[in-house]
């Protein structure tokens, strides 16, 4: 948990446009995100990987930096995959 919020501390002074987390430990770092400053609106927590992919068809994207990292377990990959066969972002996508 002390991991989480200092990842959510971090990103809290990078200012991202949006912040959206994916499981039930990665609420930590939105609620200390928040607590550090981030807009509350522009942070949203998904319990799964499902969840996130359709967030993020619905946000516009287009213009967006995006970075996804978590632990292999919450099978972030999904989301990198989706962001790739999506016509509109397939170009935008840079995988690592």
């Amino acid at each position: 948990m002390i991991k989480h919020k200092l990842v959510g501390k971090k990103v809290a002074q990078v200012l991202p446009q949006f912040l959206i987390t994916v499981g039930e430990k990665a609420q930590f770092i939105a609620q200390e995100a928040i607590a550090e400053g981030l807009s509350s609106g522009n942070v949203m927590s998904c319990d799964n990987t499902d969840q996130a992919i359709q967030l993020l068809r619905d946000l516009d994207i287009l213009d967006a930096a995006i970075l996804i990292k978590g632990s292999r377990g919450m099978h972030l990959d999904k989301v990198s995959r989706e962001l790739l066969q999506e016509p509109s972002t397939a170009d935008l996508v840079i995988p690592r």
